[in-house]
């Protein structure tokens, strides 16, 4: 986050974040790569939004699937949620965030109960490990 952070100080969004992008040196410092996707955080207008749809499918967020204008900052950030889950769980929490996935529409239809409850069911230890803070 304090890579991401700082690449937005300095007016660039990512726009393509997945785990194949976050290298390790050999100091074990995470690294952000493949900058191939970015561009200026607030547009080429100065508008502050972006419009190009691009990114890795399972990692874009919703308004990019909907073909919407969006922020560069925050679906970076959606994309890092992404990546979080499925550094916890060993799996993605939907295939794509688009209201056709049940998964993702769970969460967009504010039935996250139910999400929690059918990712904690598959966990092969019984143990659900999605804590109320995670």
């Amino acid at each position: 986050m304090e890579g991401l952070s700082y690449m937005h100080e300095r007016g660039y969004a990512h726009r393509d974040l997945k785990p194949e992008n976050l290298l390790l040196d050999a100091d074990f410092v995470l690294k952000l790569s493949d900058f191939g996707f970015s561009a200026p955080i607030n547009g080429r207008d100065g508008s502050g939004v972006l419009s190009t749809q691009l990114g890795t499918v399972s990692y874009m967020a919703p308004e990019i699937h909907l073909g919407k204008d969006y922020e560069g900052a925050k679906v970076d950030i959606f994309a890092c949620g992404i990546i979080l889950f499925t550094i916890l769980s060993q799996r993605p929490p939907f295939r794509t965030a688009k209201p056709t996935d049940p998964h993702y529409n769970l969460l967009a239809t504010n039935h996250c109960n139910t999400f929690w409850e059918l990712h904690a069911e598959v966990e092969e230890d019984g143990q659900n490990r999605y804590s109320s803070e995670f």
